[in-house]
């Protein structure tokens, strides 16, 4: 999994894997607020 992680993030541009990675650490927020971040 780690692997598979550390090649994905390598291909993605920065602002899209930081994105991501609030997005992991913000999961206790309600959806829509995911949501709205994503976009």
């Amino acid at each position: 999994m780690k692997r598979n992680v550390k090649t994905y993030s390598f291909r993605m541009p920065l602002e899209l894997k930081e994105r991501l990675d609030n997005l992991s650490k913000n999961l206790s927020k309600p959806k829509s607020a995911i949501v709205k971040e994503a976009i």
